[in-house]
């Protein structure tokens, strides 16, 4: 009976320091995974997985990561790319951290160990999320990963927390006197076990003492176990459930008399404290951040509430123009069939890629237009629940209404006309082209600031195909616009100028951009198929290879483009020129 007795202690003796030495190991893991969890969710993490810059992160990620103790950590964008990777001086691990988390379009927050060189390293991986994102549910704009390498220090440490024997094993040894965890990799596959063998020497002693004194086994067997729980309760469970307490609180006051004792609980009281006040930092650091962002969310919120109508209207006028440019995609297969299919694709792909900016370009310009009418419409209704609505307020703002109603109409002609492709050519004024162009295009060089300067010479006529030459046109000002924007910050500095002039026996236009040229090893291959000036995720390589064939072959034309240094109000600007000209004979208005 008394071994059976003795027996049943040594498992409650082994379950409650399982469950104690399960907490350490959660609590030694505890502030990477806050680290890499809080790390994530804010938007200067989110801005910088966007645009890498090294001095913000050995600001911000190269000094928390000492801090923090942090022996890997890695940041990867949108498109699975390590964009940026950190270590303590130690081997390259980053071909182990497996990529699968990284294709899912819902956040993942893992954490999975890792082994190198019989080396287990902890991964903790968050997305990162910008603040707006409360519920941290949306796509991810990247991920944050860090990694702790178990060595033989951290391994001493937690040996010193639990004053037991703690062995790293490649296999799992079940025995009696051992409590051994799996240490799982991204599988969920154990890669190696933690073993720890407890030390039950007062167990034997108790027992010799029970068949010592077997006169008085009644006796010395109920104070024994009087004092065994006693001894449980004060050494063991009082302290374990102030510490418990504390966590549960995330409070380091409940600690303040087991952090001045010199055994295991005043060590992990000690740790405990210490993350507790890593934590505070953390926190006071996040919202220093977040105060100076809630203001502008709070302004976005209310602005996306009012837009949401008018991006509605928006989304419906949309939607009729994608109906309307169905029949368009029609004739555009009819007459590409003939060609060969390399040029079949490349034609519908630019005729695909005109829609596109042709959508964009009603959306900007119909935004205008449309916040008047819904502006309008929003004073006439308030002033009719205060009664102030008096009959020439009603004509005069429905004017301006029908005034406005009117431009949109336009607007969808003017966009429908650009639609209308013919097969034949006809005498066509080159001015009058252009200028229908830059309308299509004002709303979206104004939106990025761009000053379009044209010097259009009258009477300039050729037989041509006016559709045609609109879309090559607009490649070429699109291209302009696009280097522009990635070459030029300052707003005095984006310029667009076309000028057309006639010489002796051709016509000659120029289009002329401040967007900082084009690198020479490049600028002989801009017509090819293909061949695009841009970054892969924003350019087809098709624009200028159309515009190529269009001017060349369709209107027996040529076409160039050089790099060009030009001053423009006391200011050396530098850019690309396109100069067309035109061989066909000329017909002045004037005969």
């Amino acid at each position: 009976m008394q071994k059976q007795h003795l027996t049943n202690l040594n498992n409650s003796y082994k379950e409650d320091f399982d469950k104690s030495f399960q907490k350490i190991m959660d609590l030694s893991s505890a502030k990477f995974s806050s680290f890499v969890y809080d790390y994530s969710y804010w938007d200067e993490m989110a801005k910088f997985a966007k645009q890498p810059d090294k001095k913000w992160a050995k600001i911000n990620i190269d000094e928390p990561m000492v801090n923090f103790n942090i022996d890997y950590i890695w940041v990867v964008n949108s498109k699975s790319e390590f964009i940026y990777t950190k270590s303590a001086d130690l081997e390259d691990v980053t071909s182990l951290i497996n990529k699968k988390d990284f294709n899912q379009t819902k956040p993942i927050f893992n954490s999975y160990f890792i082994k190198s060189k019989n080396t287990l390293i902890k991964i903790y991986l968050a997305p990162i999320q910008a603040s707006e994102d409360m519920k941290r549910v949306g796509k991810p704009q990247g991920y944050l990963i860090v990694g702790k390498v178990w060595s033989k220090v951290f391994i001493k440490d937690l040996e010193n927390i639990t004053r037991q024997k703690i062995k790293i094993v490649d296999e799992n040894q079940i025995d009696a006197d051992i409590i051994s965890h799996p240490l799982v990799g991204y599988d969920k596959k154990a890669l190696s076990y933690i073993n720890l063998k407890l030390d039950k020497s007062y167990l034997k002693t108790l027992g010799s003492s029970v068949e010592t004194l077997s006169l008085f086994v009644l006796f010395i067997g109920l104070l024994t176990l009087i004092l065994m729980i006693l001894f449980i309760y004060i050494v063991v469970l009082k302290p374990m459930n102030v510490i418990t307490l504390s966590l549960s609180h995330n409070n380091a006051n409940f600690l303040s008399k087991l952090i001045l004792k010199k055994d295991e609980f005043g060590l992990i009281s000690r740790l405990i404290k210490d993350f507790f006040t890593q934590q505070g930092k953390l926190i006071a650091q996040l919202k220093r951040a977040e105060d100076a962002e809630k203001q502008q969310q709070i302004l976005q919120e209310q602005l996306a509430m009012i837009n949401l109508d008018l991006e509605e209207k928006i989304y419906t006028r949309t939607k009729e123009l994608e109906n309307l440019n169905f029949d368009l995609d029609k004739r555009i297969e009819e007459e590409v069939n003939a060609r060969q299919s390399q040029e079949k694709i490349l034609i519908q792909q630019s005729k695909l890629a005109s829609m596109g900016e042709m959508i964009a370009n009603i959306a900007h310009q119909w935004r205008q237009p449309l916040s008047v009418i819904s502006t309008i419409a929003s004073g006439i209704q308030v002033k009719q629940e205060y009664g102030m609505l008096k009959t020439e307020t009603i004509y005069g703002n429905m004017e301006n209404i029908i005034s406005q109603a009117n431009y949109l109409s336009k607007t969808i002609d003017d966009f429908r006309n650009f639609l209308n492709n013919t097969s034949e050519g006809k005498t066509i004024s080159i001015k009058a082209v252009l200028e229908k162009t830059i309308l299509i295009l004002e709303s979206v060089l104004n939106h990025n600031q761009i000053k379009l300067f044209s010097l259009l010479e009258d009477d300039l006529l050729l037989e041509g195909h006016e559709n045609e030459l609109m879309q090559a046109f607009i490649n070429i000002i699109n291209n302009s616009k696009d280097a522009i924007k990635e070459h030029s910050q300052d707003e005095d500095d984006r310029l667009i100028f076309i000028a057309t002039s006639k010489k002796d026996d051709y016509l000659e236009l120029t289009i002329k951009d401040s967007g900082g040229g084009i690198p020479k090893d490049i600028i002989s291959r801009i017509f090819e198929p293909y061949f695009t000036t841009k970054h892969q995720s924003f350019g087809t390589g098709i624009g200028l290879f159309m515009t190529g064939k269009i001017i060349t072959e369709r209107h027996n034309a040529t076409i160039m483009v050089e790099n060009i240094e030009y001053k423009y109000e006391n200011k050396v600007h530098r850019g690309a020129i396109f100069t067309i000209r035109f061989m066909k004979p000329l017909v002045s208005t004037s005969s």
